[in-house]
């Protein structure tokens, strides 16, 4: 984004209606809202992205805060980002992908990010709370590679938990065996809806760094790839996270934040007009604040230890 008194991004995540057909033990959205709740409309959703285009943005992240699939504005606004040159990013459990909405999307969406946190259809199911939803989620990524989809446009997602390590390096092997891109991003925002028990699911600095070479030693043992790893990195293969500094996010209650991080409230589009929220004095004022973005909790950090600035960028060693 263009530096006239609205900051510098270069992505837009925007929430769709926070309705979902899963109901996943770790949603930081919470499973009560599954059947219902605050959405944007469509010309809300418009007018966020017609101000990021104008002022330089030209992603479109949408992850929703439930499946930005059974939104009814979720079309219309990715024709609307679309006529806007914008690359649309879309976040998907999958479920509902068949034959033809997978060409439909594969003609319209840039990258899709499907979600797989185990390949075991019983734990798959334990983990979405809807008995068999991981065999309709793995047929709608499957319809998705029989539309042409491969990384790095077509990639397997998931949270990063102690209970689901094991089961992500299965992912993994799927992923590297069908040309598919791993996405497990260690990313957690403390929103106070998500489950008690996910502070004790997430791993510490240490054992995130142990977890990211045990799959690398399947990538470059089993496959011959050598992904690199980076310090402070909280997701697989990926530098550390810059999206506080790239990222500005519209939830669907309207709240403006920095990235998606809840204690990064820049304001709220349904109050104020997004040039005055944007403005550079409040941008750098709530970006200073609290020190560390979301990706860095220092409660989950090795005691007497503080977690990675974002634009570290040492390589992790391999033993």
């Amino acid at each position: 984004m263009t530096s006239n008194g609205c900051g510098t991004f270069s992505s837009l995540a925007l929430d769709t209606a926070s309705v979902c057909n899963l109901a996943c033990q770790f949603c930081f959205t919470g499973v009560n809202r599954r059947n219902g709740g605050d959405s944007l409309s469509l010309e809300e959703s418009k007018q966020a992205i017609g101000f990021a285009h104008e002022h330089g943005v030209r992603e479109l992240v949408i992850a929703g805060a439930g499946e930005p699939l059974m939104d009814e504005c979720f079309w219309p606004a990715v024709d609307y980002a679309n006529a806007q040159n914008m690359q649309v990013v879309l976040y998907t459990n999958g479920t509902l992908i068949d034959d033809a909405l997978a060409q439909k999307i594969a003609a319209q969406i840039h990258r899709v990010l499907v979600k797989r946190n185990c390949m075991d259809h019983g734990a798959q199911d334990s983990v979405t709370g809807v008995p068999g939803s991981s065999l309709r989620m793995l047929a709608g990524l499957q319809a998705l590679m029989s539309a042409g989809l491969r990384a790095p446009r077509l990639c397997a997602e998931s949270y990063i938990l102690r209970s689901l390590t094991k089961s992500l390096e299965e992912v993994l092997r799927y992923c590297r065996r069908n040309g598919l891109a791993p996405y497990f991003e260690s990313l957690y925002t403390p929103n106070g809806d998500a489950p008690e028990s996910l502070e004790d699911e997430a791993l510490s600095n240490h054992e995130l760094t142990q977890f990211f070479l045990r799959l690398a030693t399947i990538d470059r043992c089993e496959f011959g790839i050598d992904t690199p790893l980076y310090v402070g990195a909280r997701t697989y293969g990926e530098k550390p996270c810059p999206r506080l500094r790239t990222t500005f996010s519209v939830g669907c209650d309207g709240e403006v934040r920095l990235c998606v991080d809840p204690t990064k409230r820049l304001g709220n589009i349904r109050q104020e007009a997004l040039s005055d929220i944007l403005s550079q004095e409040r941008v750098e004022t709530v970006r200073g604040q609290n020190g560390f973005c979301c990706s860095f909790p220092t409660a989950w950090c090795e005691p007497g230890t503080l977690p990675q600035r974002p634009d570290n960028r040492q390589m992790i060693t391999r033993g």
